[in-house]
């Protein structure tokens, strides 16, 4: 049975992590079995409970499955996985600084495990690279400052024995060159600096520089500094040194190569995805709906989009000689919908149905088969729910929903419509709410509210509607009354309001439809994590009362190893007891009495054993579940990344233009001023502006000038 990290950790009496560590290490090198270790983590766990701590590794001695010097193995090998992670990050830092190369790191490495595993010594690299000659003890020492580790104590070289043999001479070496008072201040002298980003450093001087300090000397410090690519010519130094260090300013001494940025991914869409494109604008700003162009019309397995996969960059180098990544090329998948199929790569998106190819305004492809009905959606027909494409002859009354790929209707009353793509209405649409992924082109529209992605484009008159957008809102032909306006891209419209209308509310340029979308889906995604956090709790008391009940079935299966060995003793007594018929009718009732109490404790055994199965059934229901609640966030994050994509790529237009009459007392809002008009105007313009200042304290208005 395996060890259970998460179960020990998450019980009521916390288990040290060491503790853990240690019996999976002695698992691992097969000094004991799993079952082993998890009983003596209840003893330990009992003994937690009356206030003693024990160390795993001396119960594990005291059970008889370890002794001393396994214990000590295992504890200097997990000394040993610590320290040699360290010593890699060492030889790194000694590496990019240029105090040895890569292979002599390597070598020192495979030394340090050869003299661990034949006498479990542990030696720090550092020391066998400083005893090579590879590595000065004073950088080695400071490398190990910089990691908070103790650097080795110097060891005095032991006595000669008396009766030893003479050594031979040592090979005296030259005492390395004391350097000049000048040189030894040059770090002092010179302050080197490099940008955040590794790709600029800089030399600044604190003081005059001495006349003997050399380009090499310089050279020499920056390469101490870790700055070893892209430096300026000897020429370029010298000039700095002689003339350019006088000023006492940040100067510039090595460039690093920048990275070549790569090309971002692309979907190519193969058919007229224009929303636009659902009637004709005539002269005189009348929509002619009968003219509708070209409907695009695809067979099944008709390509519909290609992407181009992205292509990385090249990486540069940074003045420490280390690669620097160029930036991510951005990504785009096709977005699949309905009555479509992607090709095993991904890179090409083909119609699976015959229909009509559509594009939601947050990119996603759809192909729609069409549902056609002849009359009314009423009573006869009952709600209509369909994925594809919906038309209506003629009116969905009252009281009725419709729900599925686009649709088109003679007229929409008191409806409630949910479409993912477009809505066309050949009449008007009264007291409806209507919500749709597309664009909305009607006739007029009368007391609806409207939430849509696209673009709102109305051939008469508005009144006491609410509509928000990400499009454009267009109403060439007839007034807006009394109604509430968001329009992303701006609005255009004949008339704003009345003599005797209540005042219009406009929004330009802002994207409220967006962010109330992605705030419901946030609700949402709360309301998911909220159950998910339900049964993450409920998993956590379930494996606290399985923990329990694996505690006490340890206990009961060790009584029982205890009855079965004792049974088993007397049973082998008996044969040299035939003798002795009393004793042995003795001896064997009581084999009797073990043996029922061993049959006894089986069944308890099995009740606890149900147990563990029944609580190991729910906590894999509760996890199934938590899986389908993450896939659901998953899709819901998604969604919302798919949405902000979308809406980023939208350009705000905080425009509205009037061709007729805009009436008194009308607010305009923008994304960052507000203007309620005093006066009326004639075919006018509003557009934000800035109007001064800069950064945070810039400023913006609402400028009013005359329609072109």
């Amino acid at each position: 049975m395996p060890i259970s990290h998460d179960v020990m950790t998450d019980s009521v009496q916390k288990i040290d992590e060491a503790s853990l560590v240690l019996g999976k290490l002695a698992v691992k090198h097969n000094l004991v079995q799993p079952e082993d270790v998890k009983k003596a983590l209840s003893l330990q766990l009992e003994s937690i409970k009356k206030g003693k701590k024990v160390h795993l590794g001396q119960i594990l001695i005291q059970m008889g499955l370890l002794q001393q010097k396994q214990l000590d193995f295992l504890l200097s090998f997990q000394k040993m996985v610590q320290e040699r992670k360290l010593d890699r990050d060492f030889g790194e830092r000694a590496v990019s600084l240029g105090h040895v190369d890569a292979e002599q790191v390597e070598k020192a490495l495979a030394e340090q495990a050869r003299i661990f595993k034949e006498g479990q010594e542990l030696r720090l690299i550092g020391e066998i690279l400083v005893e090579w000659g590879q590595l000065d003890p004073a950088r080695r020492d400071a490398l190990l400052e910089k990691q908070q580790r103790t650097p080795p104590k110097a060891e005095k070289p032991a006595a000669a024995e008396t009766t030893a043999e003479p050594s031979k001479p040592e090979e005296v070496k030259s005492p390395p060159e004391v350097p000049t008072n000048d040189e030894a201040k040059f770090e002092d002298i010179i302050h080197v600096s490099v940008k955040p980003d590794g790709m600029e450093a800089y030399v600044t001087p604190s003081r005059p520089i001495p006349d003997s300090l050399t380009v090499d000397d310089l050279k020499v410090l920056l390469r101490e500094k870790g700055v070893l690519h892209g430096l300026m010519s000897d020429e370029e130094l010298e000039d700095y040194l002689r003339n350019g260090a006088r000023s006492g300013s940040p100067h510039v001494v090595a460039v690093g190569t920048p990275p070549k940025p790569g090309t971002d991914a692309a979907v190519r869409c193969c058919f007229d995805a224009d929303p636009l494109k659902v009637g004709t604008i005539r002269e005189g700003g009348n929509i002619d709906f009968r003219d509708k162009g070209d409907v695009s019309q695809v067979k099944s397995g008709t390509l519909l989009a290609e992407r181009t996969p992205p292509r990385e960059g090249t990486p540069g180098t940074s003045v420490s000689g280390k690669p620097v990544p160029p930036p991510k090329p951005k990504n785009a998948k096709i977005k699949k919908g309905k009555g479509t199929r992607l090709s095993p790569d991904g890179s090409q998106l083909f119609a699976e149905i015959a229909g009509r190819p559509e594009m939601s305004a947050d990119g996603k492809i759809y192909v729609f088969s069409e549902h056609k009905i002849s009359g009314d959606v009423d009573l006869k027909t009952g709600h209509v729910f369909f994925g594809g494409g919906i038309e209506v002859a003629g009116t969905i009354k009252s009281g009725f929903k419709v729900k599925g790929g686009s649709l088109k209707a003679n007229e929409i009353v008191g409806a409630e419509i949910d479409i993912r793509g477009d809505v066309v209405v050949t009449g008007g649409i009264i007291g409806a709410r209507i919500s749709l992924g597309g664009s909305l082109r009607a006739r007029f529209i009368h007391k609806t509210e409207i939430e849509v992605f696209g673009d709102v484009v109305v051939d008469k008159e508005v009144i006491d509607s609410d509509i928000e957008g990400s499009g454009a809102f267009i109403v060439k032909n007839g007034p807006v009354l009394s109604s509430e306006i968001v329009a992303k891209k701006g609005i255009e419209v004949m008339h704003v309001g009345s003599k005797t209308s209540n005042p219009c509310h406009l929004s330009i340029g802002t994207d409220d439809r967006a962010e109330n979308e992605i705030s419901k889906i946030e609700a949402l995604i709360d309301k998911y994590n909220k159950s998910k956090e339900a049964l993450l709790e409920k998993i956590r008391q379930i494996e606290s009362e399985a923990l329990e009940n694996s505690m006490k079935l340890g206990e009961i299966a060790q009584m029982q190893d205890k009855t079965t060995v004792k049974k088993r003793e007397l049973e082998q007594k008996l044969p040299s007891l035939k003798g002795d018929e009393e004793t042995y009718q003795k001896i064997e009732q009581i084999v009797r009495a073990l043996q029922e109490e061993i049959k006894e404790r089986e069944a308890v055994l099995e009740k606890f054993f149900t147990k563990e199965d029944e609580l190991d059934e729910k906590t894999q229901e509760h996890k199934n579940k938590i899986e389908e609640l993450d896939k659901h966030v998953e899709a819901l994050d998604q969604k919302i990344k798919s949405i902000r994509d979308w809406a980023d790529g939208q350009e705000a237009i905080p425009v509205l233009k009037v061709h007729g009459k805009l009436f008194p007392f009308a607010e305009i809002k923008g994304p960052n001023t507000f203007l309620t008009v005093p006066n009326a105007h004639e075919r006018v313009q509003i557009k934000e502006v800035e109007s001064g200042g800069e950064g945070e304290s810039k400023e913006w208005a609402l400028k009013i000038s005359p329609l072109k």
